[in-house]
């Protein structure tokens, strides 16, 4: 189940929200390792998918400085199970990213230039997981603060 929405607080200030639910389980699935008997695990979670994941963003879009904005997104999750038997999970987590731009036109072609730097409190966290993985080697860690400049051209209207 996911729910989002936007509230406009301020006719410059916007915050987004998203929220995802997420209780998978398996149907009929039964787990057979080299060295020992099948186990049953239906009706057990699927790993790999945190049960709970939340999403804001705050766009600022300032008065004086027309075309520029701002933008804070913070982004979490709950822990996620990492194998089939749910004995290992990683740690919940939440990163914050910052961005800053600017939007407008040159002659007919629409520029936004802008510069971001992506978790910007540098926390350390899993990004994505290997499910099942051998020896236990299921983390593949997130990168640390990152920046980066970019730039969109658009051209007619």
């Amino acid at each position: 189940m996911e729910l989002g929405g936007g509230l406009a607080l301020l006719p410059s200030f916007r915050l987004r929200a998203a929220y995802t639910y997420s209780a998978f389980r398996y149907a009929h699935y039964a787990f057979s390792p080299d060295t020992s008997p099948a186990r049953v695990l239906d009706g057990r979670a699927l790993p790999g998918i945190p049960r709970h994941a939340l999403h804001l963003t705050l766009h600022v879009e300032p008065p004086g400085i027309r075309g520029s904005w701002l933008e804070v997104e913070t982004t979490g999750t709950s822990s996620t199970l990492v194998d089939d038997t749910l004995s290992v999970r990683t740690s919940p987590w939440w990163t914050t990213n910052v961005r800053l731009g600017w939007a407008g036109r040159v002659g007919g072609t629409s520029l936004e230039p802008f510069v971001a730097a992506n978790n910007v409190f540098n926390r350390l966290y899993v990004g994505s997981v290997v499910i099942n993985a051998a020896r236990g080697r299921y983390y593949e860690p997130a990168p640390g603060r990152n920046l980066y400049l970019g730039l969109s051209v658009g051209a007619g209207r």
